[in-house]
């Protein structure tokens, strides 16, 4: 009985609002360039004085996943002023950005903070997410906003 409401609940349409700042990423040069974004202020940045990335890595056969829609989308706008770009991931169009993250699980929420991801979610907790934001911004708060910490010597190197 309880595959069987699954399976009809995974026929319904993947759910949309209308509201929040939510963005789709649906390549990996798209992922890539939003992660990289943070790192120099970024063009295109949404949100002001953009500190961190939060990705969602979704399926639109998953019940956790159209059950996060409004509450991602509320997140989104609760945490704009504070300089969170909400993002979101189809997995099963995006098996490479999903691959490369390590995604297994459905819901999955990654934030990143300059170009790495410092804190996952997996499955639906509004108040997990919460926590993660909250502590990824307070650990940008710690270093004074200035990004020309630790992580500026690795993206050099890189470079």
């Amino acid at each position: 009985m309880f595959m069987l409401r699954n399976y009809f609940q995974s026929l319904q349409p993947f759910p949309t609002v209308d509201y929040g700042h939510v963005s789709t990423v649906a390549s990996k040069a798209d992922f890539d360039k939003v992660i990289r974004q943070q790192e120099g202020g970024g063009e295109g940045s949404q949100a002001p004085s953009h500190k961190l990335t939060i990705v969602d890595f979704y399926a639109t056969w998953c019940p956790p996943c159209k059950a996060a829609v409004p509450l991602y989308a509320k997140m989104s706008e609760d945490y704009y002023k504070k300089g969170v770009q909400f993002y979101k991931c189809d997995v099963d169009k995006s098996r490479d950005i999903s691959s490369s993250q390590g995604i297994s699980a459905m819901p999955t929420f990654k934030v990143y903070k300059g170009g790495v991801c410092v804190e996952t979610v997996k499955g639906l907790s509004e108040a997990k997410i919460r926590s993660a934001l909250d502590k990824a911004l307070e650990e940008a708060e710690v270093k004074g906003g200035d990004d020309d910490d630790d992580d500026d010597g690795v993206v050099k190197a890189a470079e």
